[in-house]
């Protein structure tokens, strides 16, 4: 999209210049304009995907598309995915309407930019360049500022994006201030540097579409590529290339098509990416391509040509985006309509907000000092004083519904840190950033709560081990961890991850409070919910069958379970519960059993699965502690 950024700044800039110059252009024409641009199509592909979704999307993906149906026509995806963006979000490729985020973009800079340029006239401006330089320079550094911190932020926050649109602007107010000399004028070194310029930004292009992945940082110095390339194209807009190639017939014609043909690719990819479980095979991607293409040409023909003229067309497609706005509201609200699978009780399972349960008392927030806490996850199972806490990351959390249903009278505290383990003194981190800050922050608070006598630590084993293996993090792209001890080389992972956890524990210890280590339940290879889907669409995908076995389990863990065994080794006194036992009966590792799924996704339990670990958890801390005395939760605990 950095390219189309570009292009569109400076085309619709262009407009807005001319226009306003010949006072043939008000601010309601252009809206009328844009309004009979794009609504035409986004409206049917938007109305498309609610009706696809009816029928191929479970509840929580359903309500997710109708959140993303009324977002996109009110040119607000990008704040709407950048508030959804997080560890538990979903994957993009799973997300019928992700791509209008940069729509939202590119009309939020159209409802600025008109105003900005009719202020600039009005004060006597002519000269736009450098204004535009200095805008276009102030968004850029937003967009370098907020990467590191907030990767989604620099995504999709408009104005850090800003700057690629008004490097197309700047194009235009070149063009109008410094235009170049006729073609036929031209001396050869201009010819030729012309030439070098187009060919120059097309190596950039081709740089940015085969070179960057999603472990890029992106936008950043590398959005640099694409925009850069396209201004350069722009900018050598008669050079041999352009006229030749970019000019030819068909390439015009995909241009005439080129928006719905942008609306209607990706909510086919993703439909068949999430009805079949995983990337659809080649074959399949091509097809797909192709419908994309026929549904672009005659979404052109018999949609947008149609209310390209006409002022009553401005009304109605205005009433025609509401309504199916409207609709997405409704399927939000409704959750998804889950009554369409009322017979199947294990849906329910998948849901984040079933995961903490609808009773109010496992949502308490917590006590002071932490009532202002932000980053960490922090919860009270019912509100009072803790004797007991739990500790870590989400694996920490999946446990936390389970554990407070089977204890409701008693108080349970949880502090998390999704994406980062209770460790401490050392460097540590994963996609979700750097952990060290966060996790010390935590491990303060909790020291604060001197009622707390026993601190069970749960997390993932996935920092020891190759994250490929989960279904999530592989259609998420998540990278393996990266951690160091601050001043010491040359250490393995490993001894390095020992020296965290253990700094963890010895400072539990020297407060006075007993720790008990709560060992990683199983990651799957496959989703739950491709499972689940295959079963009520009934067909089935392409994935191999949903099938785990408990020896690979304990292979994947097996550096994770070596450094809580040494860690065993130098404090005895720390208690160790096995889940996999409870999932893994026999041969196999379950992810359903009667009453429904045990996983709401390939590495976080379900309410069923917390409430299932729960209640071995209890009966494994009464045996614990009366036959070696080590921690377990609390006698007053069942």
């Amino acid at each position: 999209m950095d390219v189309f950024f570009v292009i569109s700044g400076f085309l619709i800039t262009g407009i807005l210049l001319d226009g306003f110059a010949a006072r043939s252009l008000t601010l309601a024409t252009f809206y009328a304009r844009r309004v009979r641009r794009i609504f035409p199509a986004l409206v049917l592909v938007a109305f498309a995907c609610g009706v696809a979704g009816w029928f191929l999307l479970l509840p929580d993906e359903y309500a997710q598309v109708g959140k993303h149906m009324a977002a996109g026509l009110a040119f607000v995806s990008n704040l709407a995915l950048w508030r959804e963006a997080g560890y538990f979000d979903s994957a993009s490729e799973t997300k019928p309407l992700l791509h209008l985020w940069s729509l939202g973009i590119e009309e939020q800079f159209y409802l600025l930019w008109p105003l900005l340029l009719i202020g600039a006239r009005r004060l006597g401006l002519r000269r736009l360049i450098a204004p535009v330089v200095l805008l276009g320079l102030a968004s850029f550094l937003l967009g370098i500022f907020l990467l590191a911190p907030s990767p989604a932020a620099a995504f999709y926050l408009p104005f850090a994006r800003f700057w690629e649109l008004m490097a197309g602007a700047l194009l235009s107010c070149m063009q109008r201030e410094r235009p170049l000399a006729p073609i036929a004028a031209r001396s050869r070194f201009q010819s030729f540097l012309s030439h070098a310029l187009s060919l120059a930004g097309l190596s950039l292009v081709l740089v940015a579409t085969f070179a960057l992945d999603r472990d890029t940082p992106f936008p950043g110095w590398w959005a640099l590529t694409p925009a850069a390339g396209a201004f350069l194209m722009v900018l050598a807009r008669d050079s041999w290339f352009n006229r030749r190639v970019l000019a030819s017939p068909l390439l015009v014609h995909i241009g005439l098509i080129s928006f719905p043909l942008y609306l209607w690719h990706w909510p086919l990819l993703a439909m068949a990416r999430v009805t079949l479980g995983q990337v659809p095979p080649p074959s399949i991607r091509l097809a797909l391509v192709a419908a994309a293409f026929l549904a672009a040409e005659l979404t052109y023909r018999f949609v947008e040509r149609p209310f390209r003229t006409g002022s009553g067309s401005v009304r109605l497609l205005a009433a025609a985006a509401l309504l199916v706005a409207a609709a997405g509201l409704a399927i939000r609200q409704s959750y998804g309509f889950g009554f369409r699978f009322d017979e199947i009780e294990a849906v329910k399972d998948l849901s984040y907000v079933q995961q903490w349960g609808r009773n109010a008392a496992t949502q308490a927030p917590c006590l002071p000092p932490h009532e202002d806490w932000r980053e960490p996850t922090c919860r009270l199972s019912i509100a009072g004083h803790p004797r007991v806490a739990l500790f870590g990351d989400s694996h920490a959390q999946h446990l936390f519904p389970g554990l407070a249903d089977q204890a409701p009278s008693r108080s349970l505290l949880l502090l998390t840190i999704p994406g980062c383990p209770p460790v401490s003194g050392i460097s540590l981190a994963m996609t979700t950033g750097e952990c060290r800050r966060r996790s010390e922050q935590a491990l303060s608070a909790l020291l604060a709560q001197p009622g707390i006598q026993t601190v069970m630590l749960a997390f993932q084993s996935a920092y020891l081990s190759d994250t490929a293996f989960t279904a999530d993090y592989v259609a998420k792209g998540q990278r393996a961890a990266t951690m160091s001890i601050p001043g010491v080389r040359f250490t393995s992972r490993e001894d390095v991850f020992l020296f965290g956890l253990e700094s963890t524990v010895r400072t539990l210890e020297a407060a006075g409070k007993e720790v008990a280590i709560l060992l990683d339940t199983p990651e799957l290879p496959f989703s739950p919910r491709d499972c689940l889907r295959r079963r009520l669409l009934g067909f089935g995908g392409l994935s191999t069958e949903c099938v785990l076995r408990t020896d690979v389990v304990r292979e994947r863990q097996r550096a994770y379970r070596e450094v809580v065994l040494r860690l065993v080794a130098r404090h005895p006194q720390i208690g160790v519960f096995d889940p996999i036992p409870v999932l893994c009966p026999d041969d196999t590792c379950r992810y359903q059993d009667s009453e429904g799924l045990l996983f709401r996704d390939s590495h976080h339990l379900s309410l069923r699965g917390s409430t299932l670990i729960a209640r071995s958890l209890h009966q494994w801390a009464g045996r614990t502690r009366v036959e070696t005395g080590k921690p377990g939760l609390d006698s007053s605990h069942p």
